[in-house]
């Protein structure tokens, strides 16, 4: 009886704890390029592919941020109610947001090889975040094949 009862605290402890753990960011769109390049040890293709996705994201925020500013500018905000469509909408977009900052960062996860991955799972693990799961690529140069 009392493992059962030992065994579903923990059974509702782990999920808790995983369901509740946030994702492993590496914020391609923010400002760590060079922390990305540096702990991960980014080849000169994955530096271009960076960049590239850095750029297409940069392109993307621009126009929700934009969005943004014209829905607080343009939305009414007289009535209470005209104020909660407003926040949905808000939601929605700020949404959109989180998503291509996801997607960004899964493009970027999508060109690491075994051993960048692993660092990366590593580094998540230490912050009690969840890692994206993706499967890693060989790169001819990482094969130690000559």
């Amino acid at each position: 009886m009392k493992y059962i009862k030992y065994s579903s605290v923990l059974v509702i402890l782990f999920s808790c704890y995983f369901s509740f753990s946030q994702d492993c960011t590496l914020n391609v769109g923010g400002s760590n390029e060079e922390i990305i390049i540096s702990v991960f040890q980014l080849n000169s293709i994955q530096k271009n592919k960076l960049k590239t996705i850095k750029e297409a994201y940069s392109v993307d925020v621009k126009a929700l941020e934009d969005e943004i500013s014209k829905l607080m500018e343009d939305h009414p905000q007289s009535t209470p109610e005209d104020l909660e469509i407003l926040g949905n909408k808000y939601i929605v977009l700020k949404n959109k947001l989180t998503e291509k900052s996801e997607e960004t960062d899964l493009e970027l996860l999508k060109i690491f090889n075994q051993k960048q991955y692993s660092r990366y799972v590593e580094l998540c693990n230490e912050a009690y975040r969840k890692p994206f799961k993706i499967t890693p690529i060989v790169y001819k140069d990482s094969t130690g094949q000559k």
